[in-house]
């Protein structure tokens, strides 16, 4: 028979959900519940954990939407997001943002704590939560051309300097 912890922090997550303002969506809610536990953790998997920095919401990553066989790099590409790093975790069944928060906790504590993650997403549909946990691609990545051209103009440089 197993047994779920009591998630010591629900009294201060309902209290961050009371504060938040009334057009405050669900998806939100939840984003926010994430980056209040990366704040202040307490414990992961029965451990005591070490604080994250909080996660900028990015409207890109919650208009990510997964269901089965999406592959999520293409998924984030779709949604015009470059990503050097992504996670994203899918629960269903819990009703609201802290029943969601709950779940994820208890069974994903560790990737919600994962310190180089710097940005977050949540979509729901219905009782399906979905967060996508990102670190986007640096910007010097992005200021490079793509590899077809450099490669085109490397071979003019060299085909210029041999004639």
């Amino acid at each position: 028979m197993s047994t779920i912890k009591p998630l010591l922090h629900l009294p201060l997550f309902a209290a961050l959900l009371a504060s938040t303002p009334v057009h405050a969506s669900p998806e939100s809610d939840l984003s926010a519940l994430v980056n209040s536990y990366r704040k202040a953790p307490g414990e992961c998997q029965g451990r005591p954990a070490r604080a994250a920095p909080g996660l900028k919401t990015e409207p890109a990553l919650s208009s990510v939407r997964l269901g089965p066989g999406t592959i999520l790099v293409a998924a984030l590409d779709a949604a015009g997001y470059e990503a050097e790093l992504v996670d994203a975790i899918h629960v269903t069944g819990p009703e609201d943002a802290l029943a969601a928060f709950a779940v994820l906790r208890e069974s994903h504590c560790q990737t919600l704590l994962h310190a180089t993650y710097t940005a977050i997403g949540a979509s729901r549909s219905g009782n399906a939560w979905t967060i996508v946990l990102a670190r986007p691609m640096p910007d010097l990545f992005r200021l490079l051309p793509a590899w077809p051209e450099a490669a085109q103009a490397v071979l003019a440089a060299t085909n210029a300097a041999r004639a």
